[in-house]
């Protein structure tokens, strides 16, 4: 973050957030004008303002139409941009006015030291392309001087919206970690002439190269742990690679040993999931070190395989005792793509049906009626 050296800023979450790939952050407000109900979640972890120093952020600030565009919209258009395809909503579509500021505040008392970033944007009348305005509202990635007045000080980011209009829509905030691993497909955007040359986020084939880079290095890292004590290593963290990548990914994880519950391994996994668990900051590490203790002393176990003759996932919830479970799916954006209930825990060789999702990784969460929740993830090949 300084002049000469860089210093990651780490986004604050919780144990549950890091646990549910960020599913339990999300959250909506329905109010107008400046949205306060995100400030405890919407921010940064603390950290110290070097001397002579400036904050580097990705933002992406962008849209997501529904629908096809009128046909007056399509004659009417003119696009000059990569931006302004992005921002192409179409007329009368875009009804509220959102700003969205990135506030320097000191940790200790709640002022804010400075703005260091704010964006806006609004419908573009007759113009099907949404007018935004503010900071280099088109740059996705941006460095801003901290002011001198601030070095020193402890303190924190956080994004603040606000919202304007006569729409009952409100603003949604969430914390997916793909959403904050997109800077380097839009990191030259600006620099690509329209419409000749694609951006990355357009480009396949930049698209293959990052997804191929990841599974390599998921592949060098439990490589690693196998070599140094025969343990499979615990990894963490959501994908989108194309099938290619996900199917061979996944094969070679179906061949390694599967060590989870080995007593050789148990210690070594302990101490691997409580290394990351101590990078959260919300409960202290101390009360987050028992909890994870007594989680991972638990005996109650969920595994979800897939029954591929059945078109099917198998699912076994053994060492816990309840009246019902529930299970839901949920694909890789989080959204629900079933529910469903089933039978008391514990239980063996549960079927459930995936002929009707596409092919892609999910996420299966069963809950028991004694309120707790078991999450596991697999993947569908159609």
């Amino acid at each position: 973050m300084s002049s000469d050296t860089a210093h990651p800023i780490f986004l604050s979450l919780t144990v549950a957030e890091w646990l549910s790939d960020g599913r339990s952050s999300i959250s909506e407000d329905s109010l107008k004008g400046r949205i306060v109900s995100f400030y405890n979640t919407a921010q940064t972890r603390n950290f110290t303002i070097p001397i002579t120093s400036s904050l580097k952020f990705f933002r992406l600030f962008t849209s997501n139409r529904i629908g096809s565009l009128p046909q007056a919209d399509i004659k009417s258009l003119v696009t000059h941009s990569w931006s302004d395809v992005r921002w192409t909503t179409g007329t009368g579509r875009l009804l509220d006015t959102t700003v969205f500021l990135l506030e320097l505040v000191d940790s200790a008392t709640g002022t804010v030291l400075a703005t260091m970033d704010s964006v806006g944007v609004h419908d573009g009348g007759p113009n099907p392309i949404a007018l935004r305005y503010g900071t280099a509202p088109d740059v996705s990635i941006r460095m801003v001087p901290i002011p001198d007045s601030c070095n020193g000080r402890v303190a924190f980011v956080r994004a603040v919206p606000y919202r304007y209009g006569a729409t009952a829509a409100g603003i949604v905030h969430r914390k997916f970690a793909m959403d904050y691993n997109l800077g380097y497909l839009y990191e030259q955007e600006p620099d690509r002439a329209f419409p000749n040359q694609y951006p990355r986020w357009l480009d396949s084939l930049t698209n293959d190269t990052v997804g191929a880079a990841q599974m390599q290095s998921l592949l060098v890292a439990h490589a690693a742990a196998l070599a140094l004590n025969g343990c499979t290593a615990t990894l963490i963290g959501l994908r989108s690679w194309p099938s290619g990548f996900e199917n061979a990914y996944n094969a070679y994880l179906g061949s390694l040993p599967d060590t989870r519950f080995s007593s050789n391994c148990n210690s070594y996994h302990r101490q691997d999931t409580l290394w990351w668990i101590s990078t959260l900051e919300d409960p202290s590490f101390a009360k987050q070190s028992v909890k994870a203790e007594r989680s991972l002393s638990d005996r109650a176990v969920l595994t979800v395989e897939t029954a591929q003759g059945d078109n099917a996932v198998r699912i076994t919830l053994s060492g816990v005792e309840a009246a019902q479970s529930t299970v839901f799916i949920f694909d890789n954006t989080g959204k629900l793509v079933h529910s469903g209930n089933g039978p008391s825990a514990p239980f063996s060789d549960w079927l459930i049906p995936t002929s009707s999702l596409s092919s892609g990784m999910y996420s299966v969460k069963v809950r028991t009626s004694s309120g707790r929740d078991f999450t596991r993830f697999f993947v569908v090949t159609n």
